[in-house]
């Protein structure tokens, strides 16, 4: 039985949004109905936790649940209480910028520094100069000079993580180079354009281990979604692991099952759960095949989905059976909203 769901937010969640961080309507209607069946909702990103609430906000949520942020290096517990938090020490600090400066300058646009006060600062590296880049950290983050660096560091703000951002034709390099040379430390590849650098033990995937000991929660009854390299470490720590169609193959190659949005992923565990427990027999539930029945699930739903949207185009295209097929899907639907 899967008691928990957990999603990423940019490109997973927040994949073909409305607008800025506001998720679109299929997604926040899967929330609804998976709280209506009584599994918990968290999120898990590399954003602050501020952009985690503010999430929250436009999601009907019934109880809030846990949230992850930072890609780990900080978790709130569902009374907004922070259990965790980790930094980056200074010397760290100043050893990944002396590296990139020294030895990526080629390569890397710019060094994006996250700090416990959710500021961020962007410092110019080297001569790789992409305006695409400077545009979005210019209205994002505060600028920092050269000469400023050391006293910058050196100064009372803890870090989060440093953002190596670059172009699409540089990142992998920067995510080899900055994976062998910090070992000791997160490092992962978060989107085209850059690659991030936490402390150690600062990932999805530890966070999640907190959470599932707090709640004292199997592997099995955890699911999670996700689309980038920042989610591997939760993909390996849960049983039920989905990634976005939409994601890069290395990725894809760590998850279990794939799915083109949360909405599926969350029609998938609700069918597995309904399967699970409600139609077998007490003595057949813990015998069936949970692979098979979440795969099971995967072809069900897809196959709803499309009948669906198919009958909202054109009813007269479906023959008899498919119509009432899709009756039974919606009265489905309505059934899990009123629960």
């Amino acid at each position: 039985m899967i008691k928990l769901f957990v999603t990423d937010l940019d490109g997973t969640l927040l994949y073909k949004k409305v607008k800025g961080i506001e998720p679109n309507k299929y997604c926040k209607e899967a929330v609804e109905r998976l709280q209506a069946n009584g599994i918990d909702f968290a999120i898990a990103t590399g954003r602050y936790d501020s952009d985690v609430q503010q999430v929250e906000n436009y999601l009907p949520l019934k109880r809030k649940g846990y949230r992850i942020g930072i890609n780990g290096a900080t978790v709130y517990n569902p009374e907004g209480v922070k259990i965790r938090e980790l930094f980056l020490v200074d010397e760290n600090a100043r050893n990944v910028f002396n590296f990139v400066d020294k030895k990526l300058r080629r390569q890397t646009s710019f060094i994006v520094t996250c700090t416990e006060t959710e500021e961020r600062f962007y410092h110019k590296v080297g001569f790789l100069f992409n305006p695409f880049l400077w545009f979005f950290w210019k209205g994002r983050a505060e600028n920092i000079r050269s000469t400023d660096i050391e006293e910058f560091i050196t100064s009372d703000r803890q870090f989060y993580k440093l953002l190596v951002s670059a172009s699409k034709d540089n990142t992998d390099y920067i995510d080899l180079k900055l994976q062998n040379q910090f070992s000791d430390f997160e490092v992962f590849k978060t989107s085209p354009y850059s690659v991030e650098i936490c402390p150690a033990g600062a990932n999805k995937g530890s966070a999640l281990e907190y959470i599932m000991e707090v709640e004292g929660l199997r592997p099995d009854e955890v699911a999670f979604v996700g689309d980038s390299g920042n989610d591997i470490a939760a993909f390996k720590v849960v049983k039920h692991s989905f990634v976005m169609s939409h994601s890069d193959h290395y990725v894809q190659e760590h998850a279990r099952y794939v799915v083109n949005d949360v909405a599926e992923a969350i029609d998938m565990v609700l069918r597995y759960n309904a399967d699970l427990c409600c139609h077998l027999p007490k003595e057949e539930t813990g015998k069936i095949d949970k692979v098979e029945a979440m795969r099971q699930a995967q072809i069900d739903n897809r196959e709803d989905r499309e009948l669906i949207q198919k009958y909202e185009e054109d009813k007269t295209q479906l023959t008899q059976t498919q119509q009432i097929r899709v009756q039974k899907v919606r009265q489905r639907q309505r059934v899990n909203r009123q629960k």
